[in-house]
């Protein structure tokens, strides 16, 4: 069985594990840009980017005749000319053969989940609301991101109606994006099946600016997915934790994905709930563990039945024993997680952030509560700001300047850098839309709820973190895609631009039933808050979303690039 070689990029990190890799074949995995030496009679497997220092590093692989052959798979459409450089270079250093297969994939962006997506374009808010970037930058920023939208549609399979407000990135996007599937569908030879063109129940792909909220953005999460999110900088489904193991500091890598069930069933639970549902866990399997079968002391002279009957229990726990091992190893991993969470939480009294900010949403906060908070000792600068952004954003226009100067001076006091508000400040004229945001329907007579969390979770949560539910609310982005999956005319989506792909320019027919499916991407930024409130609310009825982002933020990285637009 010939051995196979892999050599990948982040794209594949996400979705195969090594262990993976091993079962197809492959038992040895590189970067492409790694010192490699000669392996013969293997063939190789390359997964890269379609860049010019990309081909140019495989050009040399072939001339130095690294392996037996080379199958070649390009994240996205490699451009000719750079097809073309590969070949002329195989053929000057005889190495042409080697070449056994080219693919376009047609991957170029991460599935972070089967409903959720990016493409990790760094800094990507700044990227696309810079005002002095050249316009060659501009364009490079607005093709790569069509590029990636072209992937994920390939990949769904579907040619998708696409909706966007009209005059920013997002139209930008969408128009070239709508040129692009216009093109590939009249080729006669596409990757969208006939089928899936001609289908009733196509998709709407909706596509917004980070400028039409930026609230969610700032906001402090409370579910464990966004939480662990937000306080353990979790990238790609990963995340580092520093705990103590023999009295040592130790960091400790997790993965968090599908395979990990209680992950799975618990990344929108608000917190506490998730710290009360550890504890059952663990005494259950405690209770499994203690009362396992130990070895028989029974005598041949002893009853033979039960002999019987404990060898069969002995033999069954065996054979669970690996089940049980791996449910020991997720409790493990979820109980320092938590443990790690609780520490940041109390540290910063994040419970109390969280409990202000559903005060402002419900408007049932003053100057007052406000200005508590940002001069209490609970808190990094961050969380004070971003606490007085979200409300300053409530209500802009509330503001007198007297008041303005008395919470910046506070602010500074603090240790804030107030960049981030001159640039929001700086905006205001253009984002009239902001208090709007603020206003959200109820879903439900429950109202927020902060009291003492119960001393159940005793090796977890002490006293000190309050269990706050948050109320059962809308975002404004979710409420955008409700409106235009049901066809709704208001937040002013019925002027938003409409593009169909399957048909000619100025001659589209517009649907006129609601759509059970919708891909939401946002340029600029999303997290997992707004992943998650659009994903619950449009599942209600049976329907289906997908979220994307050009990249997934944590609250104080959003900020940190709001203050580099001052520089």
């Amino acid at each position: 069985w010939a051995r196979e070689m892999c050599i990948r990029d982040s794209i594949l990190s996400v979705l195969v594990k090594v262990g993976d890799l091993r079962k197809a074949g492959v038992t040895l995995y590189m970067m492409l840009t790694s010192d490699r030496q000669p392996v013969h009679d293997v063939p190789a497997i390359y997964f890269v980017s379609p860049t010019k220092q990309n081909l140019k590093r495989i050009a040399q692989d072939c001339a130095d005749k690294l392996y037996d052959s080379f199958h070649i798979n390009f994240s996205s459409c490699v451009p000719t000319d750079l097809l073309e450089d590969l070949a002329k270079s195989c053929l000057e250093s005889d190495s042409a053969t080697r070449v056994a297969k080219i693919y376009d994939q047609y991957a170029n962006f991460i599935s972070l989940d089967d409903d959720l997506f990016t493409f990790e374009q760094s800094d990507s808010y700044v990227s696309f609301h810079d005002t002095t970037i050249s316009d060659e930058a501009a364009e490079q920023n607005i093709d790569a991101t069509t590029e990636s939208l072209f992937s994920v549609i390939v990949t769904l399979g579907v040619i998708p109606i696409i909706r966007c407000p009209k005059g920013d990135a997002a139209e930008l996007i969408a128009r070239k994006l709508d040129k692009k599937l216009r093109d590939h569908v009249a080729n006669p030879v596409n990757l969208i099946s006939e089928s899936s063109m001609q289908s009733f129940q196509r998709p709407i792909l909706i596509i917004l600016d980070r400028n039409i909220d930026f609230s969610i953005m700032l906001a402090h999460a409370w579910t464990y997915q966004a939480l662990v999110h937000d306080l353990l900088n979790m990238k790609l489904n990963r995340v580092i934790v520093e705990t103590k193991e023999l009295n040592k500091d130790v960091q400790k890598s997790y993965d968090l994905d599908y395979n990990d069930q209680f992950w799975r069933e618990h990344v929108g639970t608000n917190f506490p709930q998730v710290a009360v549902e550890i504890e059952s866990l663990v005494k259950e399997h405690k209770s499994i563990v203690d009362n396992a079968p130990s070895e028989t002391n029974l005598s041949s002279e002893d009853d033979h039945s039960a002999l019987l009957k404990q060898t069969k229990d002995i033999g069954n726990f065996v054979t669970s024993l690996p089940e049980i091992q791996q449910k020991q190893k997720m409790l493990d991993s979820h109980t320092i997680i938590a443990l790690k969470l609780v520490e940041k939480i109390k540290e910063r009294g994040l419970d109390i952030y969280c409990s202000l900010e559903e005060g402002i949403i419900s408007k049932t906060l003053g100057d007052k509560e406000i200005m508590g908070a940002i001069t209490s000792d609970k808190g990094t600068p961050n969380d004070r700001l971003r606490l007085f952004l979200i409300y300053f954003m409530s209500n802009p226009q509330k503001f007198q300047p007297d008041e303005i100067k008395q919470f910046l001076s506070a602010l500074e006091d603090a240790g804030c850098d107030l960049r981030p508000y001159h640039y929001l400040q700086k905006i205001k004229a253009f984002n009239e839309n902001w208090a709007s945001n603020f206003q959200v329907p109820e879903k439900s007579k429950s109202s927020g709820i902060i009291q003492k969390y119960k001393q159940t979770f005793n090796q977890i949560v002490s006293a000190g973190v309050k269990y706050l539910i948050p109320k059962n609310k809308d975002l404004y982005v979710t409420r955008i895609v409700d409106a235009l999956m049901d066809l709704k005319p208001i937040l002013n989506t019925d002027h938003y631009v409409y593009l169909d792909p399957k048909f000619p320019l100025n001659q589209t027919p517009k649907k006129t039933t609601p759509f059970r499916e919708s891909i939401v991407f946002m340029v600029g930024g999303g997290n997992y808050l707004e992943y998650l409130n659009v994903k619950q609310k449009v599942s209600e009825g049976g329907r289906r979303v997908i979220y994307g982002a050009t990249e997934i933020l944590t609250g104080d990285e959003f900020l940190g690039q709001l203050g580099r637009l001052m520089d």
